[in-house]
């Protein structure tokens, strides 16, 4: 018995043996397939590869070998065009500034007396005219109330007479024939001066009239006048004013505006030069500020000589991100004449390539491509110039050329 039990783990040990070559049989059957496939596929391999390349080089667009420029940088100092007390500062290093933005002011106040004297001397001409122009008119009432009141007197004195009694049928004595005589010559002169002084009447009156409504105006416009003030309308002032003052006030009015020292183009403050109260004369330097870019410039070499002209679209990369910075833009002027620009920097080599400069427009894109107005590409800044949109499929540009067409 003891015999038969030890024999019988033969069969199952056989049978792993067996398990074990069945899986490497299969094992050994995989791998020579997959080698088979693979000798089969090498060449759909290959073919996807040169594929890949090929997209890959179509994708990165078109650069031109020394098609690399700088960002133009435009410094300018800032003065006033006229001498004065330099009153306030707005801005301080660092500060951004729009074009047309101000950045300092002058002291307007000796141009404000100066117009402050014109309205006051202009009021005071009204008033002087006014006094004499009232002076007439009571005059000319007072004539006109007399004159009315004598034509009243008058027409009662004759009224009076008229109601004498008729002559009686007895033939009149001389002393009532005289009596009668002087009442109807005295009627007559009542009449012949009631005539004058009725025709007198009129006159005076529209003399009464045309005062009144000269009067009036005057009024208005010494009202006017005294109500004006220097942050009026500047055409409500200059209205006020005959053509010689017009002419005078409009000086000042733009003497004044000439207190605003503003930036023509922007840019970043570098430097305050002044503090307030400096007294400045024509063309000292208040502000240093570095403008905003507004051109690019780049080099064409000569083999692209005719690829880029007036007008043609461009896009600028900074020359250190080439992915993550695209900026359109149009080309500005492409210089006739060829250049020499060296290769290489260093002194001697004597490498140097034909070409073309080129002066691209700044990209309003990167303009405004940060919350804080620094502009994405900064002055001095090396950058490149593509004739394609980089990270682009050359069919997608062909397909969207016709679109355009």
């Amino acid at each position: 018995m003891p015999s038969d039990f030890t024999a019988t783990p033969a069969p199952a040990a056989a049978t792993a043996t067996g398990e074990q070559a069945r899986t490497a049989g299969h094992r050994q059957r995989w791998m020579r397939i997959r080698l088979n496939r693979l000798r089969q596929e090498w060449p759909l391999l290959i073919w996807l590869l040169v594929g890949g390349v090929v997209l890959w080089s179509l994708s990165r667009g078109q650069v031109f070998e020394r098609m690399n420029g700088q960002v133009e940088e435009d410094y300018q100092y800032i003065a006033p065009a006229q001498g004065g007390r330099l009153l306030k500062i707005h801005v301080k290093p660092g500060d951004n500034v729009e074009p047309g933005g101000m950045v300092a002011e002058l002291d307007p106040e000796p141009w404000n007396h100066q117009m402050r004297g014109l309205l006051l001397a202009l009021s005071t001409r009204h008033n002087d005219r006014l006094m004499p122009m009232e002076r007439e008119r009571t005059s000319l009432s007072r004539q006109l109330g007399t004159l009315k009141e004598s034509i009243a007197a008058d027409e009662g004195r004759l009224t009076a007479l008229s109601a004498a009694p008729a002559a009686p049928d007895r033939p009149l004595l001389i002393k009532e024939q005289k009596a009668r005589g002087d009442l109807q010559a005295q009627a007559g002169e009542i009449r012949s001066r009631l005539e004058t002084t009725r025709q007198m009447v009129p006159e005076l009156e529209a003399g009464v009239a045309k005062l009144d409504v000269e009067l009036a105006r005057l009024r208005s416009k010494a009202a006017e006048t005294a109500a004006a003030s220097l942050e009026d309308d500047p055409e409500s002032l200059l209205a006020l004013f005959p053509d010689e003052e017009r002419i005078q006030f409009q000086e000042l009015l733009d003497g004044r505006s000439h207190c605003r020292i503003a930036s023509a183009i922007g840019g970043t403050v570098d430097k305050v030069v002044k503090t307030p109260g400096d007294y400045l004369e024509p063309g000292d330097h208040v502000i240093e500020m570095a403008g905003h870019p507004r051109h690019i410039t780049a080099f064409l070499s000569t083999d692209e000589a005719a690829a880029l002209q007036p007008g043609d679209r461009v896009w600028i990369t900074p020359a250190h991100s080439r992915e993550w910075s695209i900026h359109e833009s149009t080309v500005i002027r492409a210089a006739p004449d060829a250049e020499r620009l060296p290769l290489s920097s260093k002194a001697g080599s004597g490498a140097y390539k034909a070409g073309r400069r080129i002066t691209v427009a700044f990209p309003s894109s990167a303009r405004a491509a940060s919350p804080d107005g620094i502009p994405a590409l900064r002055p001095g800044e090396g950058i490149t110039v593509h004739m394609s949109h980089p990270g682009e499929f050359s069919i997608l540009r062909k397909l969207k050329s016709m679109a355009v067409d």
